[in-house]
């Protein structure tokens, strides 16, 4: 988290994480601080009305985007008018990459919902989970690290290889175009590889499609639908279509004392394009928040 000391505003306050960074908002060591929508919702049960919320961050070229993602479902045609249907079907996930936008709840939010994970006591949560997976789709390409052990990462693919095999790569569980995998791999594992459904961020369905503006279609939409909760589906050019997981833009927190007095300095310290080259601490805060 970017925090900055309340006397100069130069300096960053180190946190354990986005709660203890919360709190130190709240008690007067910090001024503000970034928060994804999860880490805001969290330190919200952690901190009273002396904190608010004053901008969000976003991407510049997205900034009239009301999301940072919108999580999606894509089947094709043939996919058979219920959740339960897709027992049996090919699966194209976008991959696990430490650091990335989407956290492991987000990732496994699709599957968690449609698969079912019976207990077994005699296996770990995770395996319980992998397993019930393998059990459920036929094959599938989830690439990335299921775990952070190694050892027990590659365990978990060696005997759940099923899950590996419409990757590019599945000695390795690994796209051709990354390792931890990517939303665009995925969906041409849908459409080129063998798979039925895949889970992607609506940007790139988008754009994979050619219903963005500049690019090229890489598959023919007619021949895929987007698949909602309800197991009902819409066409692929539908312009809000029902998404599994909609993630706000990340909050800049501020202590509400001197948040009117904040909110117009933090704007013009991370300007797009300042006239002046930023002073060493303004990049630093720059590279740390955008």
């Amino acid at each position: 988290h970017a925090v900055c000391n309340r006397d100069t505003f130069h300096l960053a306050v180190p946190v354990a994480d986005s709660v203890d960074c919360a709190l130190k908002i709240q008690q007067g060591d910090a001024d503000f601080g970034v928060f994804t929508a999860e880490e805001a919702l969290l330190a919200s049960d952690f901190i009273d009305k002396s904190v608010r919320v004053v901008a969000d961050i976003r991407h510049v070229e997205r900034a009239r985007d009301p999301f940072a993602f919108q999580a999606v479902a894509v089947v094709k045609n043939s996919y058979g008018g219920s959740l339960s249907s897709l027992k049996g079907s090919n699966f194209c996930h976008p991959g696990f990459a430490p650091g990335g936008l989407w956290t492991d709840s987000v990732l496994k939010h699709f599957e968690r919902f449609v698969v079912s994970t019976p207990c077994e006591k005699s296996l770990s949560v995770v395996e319980q989970e992998v397993k019930a997976l393998s059990n459920f789709f036929n094959s599938a390409c989830r690439p990335g690290p299921w775990v952070q052990d190694d050892m027990f990462d590659n365990r978990l693919k060696m005997n759940y290889s099923n899950l590996c095999a419409l990757c590019d790569s599945p000695k390795t569980c690994s796209y051709a175009s990354h390792e931890s995998g990517s939303h665009r791999a995925a969906l041409t594992c849908l459409t080129h590889r063998g798979g039925d459904i895949a889970y992607v961020a609506l940007r790139y369905v988008r754009q994979y499609f050619g219903l963005e503006p500049g690019y090229t279609a890489m598959a023919n939409m007619n021949d895929y639908k987007f698949l909602s909760p309800d197991g009902s589906t819409e066409p692929l050019d539908t312009e809000s279509p029902v998404a599994w997981v909609k993630q706000p833009w990340s909050s800049v927190l501020v202590r509400r004392d001197i948040a009117n007095t904040l909110q117009p300095l933090l704007l013009s310290w991370l300007v797009n394009e300042p006239t002046d080259p930023r002073p060493a601490w303004q990049q630093a805060l720059w590279d740390l928040i955008v």
